[in-house]
């Protein structure tokens, strides 16, 4: 009786390591942004990148990532599933914002992080901009 009870003991425990364990998936997250948060089923998990981070495999996970609405368009919302015995990587890639600017005044050169972009006129003051952090405007007048 024991012999049967061990080799079925081995058996079962044999076939649970090939099969892997069936209740745990993992994930990767990383992202074009520095530091975005994500959140999972509307749990903070953390700022990117993100390693391995643990989820129930086969079961559709709501994937929220989150960035400074200042310099990108919007935040990325979206639905996942991660299956078993696989660790995907999700890249986030995220829009920069733009905005447009209306330039007053005289006629000038328009000079942005040192470079010339164009000449501004009187049907010609409308630029749009990538939104950056450091952004250096410089209007200079012909004889400068």
């Amino acid at each position: 009786m024991n012999r049967v009870f061990i080799t079925l003991l081995l058996v079962c425990s044999f076939t649970y390591t090939l099969s892997g364990n069936q209740n745990s998936a993992f994930v990767n997250f990383i992202s074009n942004v520095e530091d975005t948060t994500i959140f999972l089923d509307g749990k903070n998990i953390g700022k990117t990148p993100i390693k391995q981070y643990e989820v129930i495999p086969n079961k559709k996970i709501q994937l929220k990532a989150i960035v400074d609405k200042n310099y990108y368009n919007k935040d990325i919302k979206t639905t996942i599933t991660i299956n078993n015995q696989t660790i995907p990587t999700f890249s986030l890639k995220f829009q920069k914002a733009t905005t447009k600017v209306f330039f007053v005044g005289d006629d000038a050169e328009l000079y942005i992080n040192d470079k010339f972009i164009k000449k501004l006129n009187d049907t010609n003051r409308v630029v749009t901009l990538e939104a950056n952090k450091d952004v250096k405007i410089r209007l200079q007048n012909g004889e400068a």
